[in-house]
């Protein structure tokens, strides 16, 4: 029992290392033929014990500094094979390194498996006025498990001799040369790796022995100086495209300037290029390039005025937990309209959803489930009658939206003017016809109007009828507080036919419409939502690391 206290007080204080998965050996071997280039075949002895894994992986980086330069390797994979059998793999540059995964993704093994990978590498050797070298990082640096034992053999071409070599262990940048070197060459870890260490060896031949290999300015993966100049002048090229040439051919496409002279005020109605009553809904998306919900209000308030619809308030008791309170209740009764009175497609939209299941009469309140499938329905009404009527060439907004994309677009391109422009272009009326410009000043004039109503009482006062059907167009424009002061001045006892009330219709006009702007959804529900002083350990080429998936 002291025993087993005293073994389980020292794992405690000094604890070991352990980890779930080991490298048991880890084999180089290193083929150099005449031409310089050599073969590699690392077999790796790998233990993932009793994890699940599909294989292993090895990154190896694809160039190694000499000095102020970099000798940049090809590296070309020629086969890997599992226990001795051909392993599925797929290679890729990941920036400086070349990443060889192994195994398949639909299986998973445990234990011990024999890994075999074989490329070959051009470009790998140093040529100096003394000798030439190869410099050879075998096992790399960057594994997360430690490699029980690390041997290297070197194999140069017949009849030419290693003249010196060397081998370092350890750390990236370390000194240490716990290995040894056999009289044929091989060189040995003498001790375990851990993680993070690897065994590099060093081989010199007679000079000239390979052709010169080449250096280069920049490690694979990154630009030449060259390069970069070239990337530069392109991108410079193509900045001056994007802010400057691009910005100013869209903005001569897509914009025209009205020459038609400035806006008089205008007493009637707008019309079509057919001279039909431009409808208030119609009038409002026509001024703003978009259906709003003062659009959908007026033409409610526009139908009730035609007689297809009647418009009826009651002051009802309506019972809060213990509490009782008057409530206003405003009810839409379906009528026949006026003679010869056609409704237009966005109108019958609206009718369908008001009076839905032959209803005759309905309450205000009823409406607001789902209505934006409604508000959405006559949004797309609206639009293609404007396309129909001349009045815009597309669906504005579909073309609004189209220009905010590309605004997005091109900010995070570094296309910042390009997108101001098409910013600007959003919130313009880019696409309205010169027919449709046409039709817009006859609503600017009308605005005109519906602004100076004080000034005009006499006029009001007998033309009722006329300024009557004033009210869904004041509605659509935004002007109805102002507009509705002024005919209270000069029509103080005005109670229209189609509305009935015990409150007066002036004080009950802006209450719908709150109650409407309130409780009419326009808008769809939101979701809730990596041989000199010189050499060490992880130096030369080769090197990288690895793992498991």
């Amino acid at each position: 029992m002291k025993k087993l206290l005293l073994s389980l007080l020292i794992l405690l204080l000094f604890p070991t290392n352990s980890y779930a998965e080991k490298i048991d050996a880890f084999y180089t071997n290193i083929e150099i033929s005449k031409n310089g280039s050599f073969n590699v075949t690392e077999t790796i002895s790998y233990d993932f014990e009793n994890s699940d894994k599909h294989g292993i992986y090895r990154d190896i980086p694809r160039s190694t500094p000499v000095e102020n330069f970099f000798r940049i390797l090809e590296i070309n994979p020629q086969s890997v094979t599992r226990d001795n059998k051909k392993e599925p793999y797929k290679q890729s540059s990941k920036g400086d390194y070349l990443s060889i995964k192994i195994g398949d993704a639909d299986k998973t093994i445990t234990g011990k498996h024999t890994y075999a990978i074989s490329y070959n590498v051009q470009n790998g050797i140093g040529n100096y006025d003394d000798h030439d070298e190869i410099y050879w990082n075998s096992t790399g640096n960057e594994w997360n498990y430690p490699i029980t034992k690390a041997v290297t053999t070197i194999t140069p071409p017949s009849g030419i001799p290693i003249t010196q070599t060397k081998c370092f262990t350890g750390v990236k940048g370390s000194k240490e040369q716990n290995c040894t070197i056999s009289k044929d060459q091989t060189i040995f870890s003498t001790q375990e790796l851990n993680p993070q260490e690897g065994l590099t060896i060093v081989a010199a031949f007679p000079p000239n022995t390979f052709p010169k290999s080449t250096l280069s300015d920049h490690a694979a993966g990154t630009l030449s100086d060259t390069e970069k100049l070239i990337f530069l002048i392109l991108f410079v090229t193509f900045q001056i495209f994007l802010n400057i040439i691009i910005p100013i051919l869209v903005y001569k496409k897509f914009t025209h300037k009205n020459n038609l002279g400035p806006a008089r005020v205008n007493f009637d109605f707008p019309t079509d290029l057919q001279g039909q009553r431009l409808a208030p809904a119609l009038a409002g998306a026509t001024d703003t390039a978009e259906l709003d919900k003062n659009d959908v209000i007026a033409t409610i308030f526009d139908l009730a005025i035609r007689k297809h619809i009647k418009i009826t308030q009651n002051t009802e008791k309506v019972n809060y937990l213990i509490l009782t309170k008057d409530e206003q209740k405003y009810y839409f009764e379906k009528l026949e309209g006026e003679a010869q009175d056609e409704l237009q497609p966005h109108e019958q939209i609206l009718i369908k959803k008001i009076f839905s299941g032959n209803k005759q009469s309905v309450e205000l309140s009823s409406l607001n489930n789902e209505f934006y499938k409604t508000f959405t329905s006559m949004e797309k009404s609206v639009y293609t009658q404007m396309v129909k009527k001349g009045i815009y060439t597309s669906d504005p907004k579909t073309r609004k939206t189209l220009f905010i994309t590309a605004a997005i677009f091109s900010f995070f391109f570094g296309g910042l003017i390009l997108a101001i422009v098409c910013y600007i272009l959003s919130t313009k009326n880019t696409n309205r016809t010169t027919k449709g410009d046409q039709i817009d000043l006859q609503i600017d004039g009308l605005k005109l109007f519906l602004q100076k109503m004080e000034r005009n009482y006499k006029w009001q006062a007998d033309q009722l009828a006329v300024v009557e059907q004033m009210i869904p167009y004041a509605m659509a424009f935004g002007y109805i507080e102002k507009f509705m002061d002024s005919l209270k001045t000069a029509i103080p006892d005005y109670q229209p036919t189609w509305y009935s009330g015990t409150t007066p219709f002036y004080a009950m006009a802006p209450s719908l419409m709150s109650t409407m702007n309130s409780g009419l959804t326009t808008n769809a529900p939101s979701s809730s939502s990596g041989f000199s002083g010189g050499g060490s350990s992880g130096g030369g080429g080769g090197g990288g690391g690895g793992g498991s998936w």
